[in-house]
């Protein structure tokens, strides 16, 4: 359960010419549920791009 998507021109060369077939490339994102208390903080200071609130918090 993810998405493909297709690279013209990037794949494997041809033996009967100087061309490339297409590479496709599947991304899939799995998300952690457990999670620890410093992993959830730099996963929110990322959301946050990187940005820290008021005084630095």
């Amino acid at each position: 359960n993810g998405t493909d998507f297709k690279l013209s021109g990037h794949g494997v060369p041809s033996l009967r010419s100087e061309s490339r077939g297409p590479h496709i490339v599947g991304i899939v994102v799995d998300t952690p549920t457990k999670l620890t208390k410093k992993q959830k903080e730099l996963l929110e200071e990322f959301r946050n791009g990187g940005k820290k609130g008021l005084f630095g918090v």
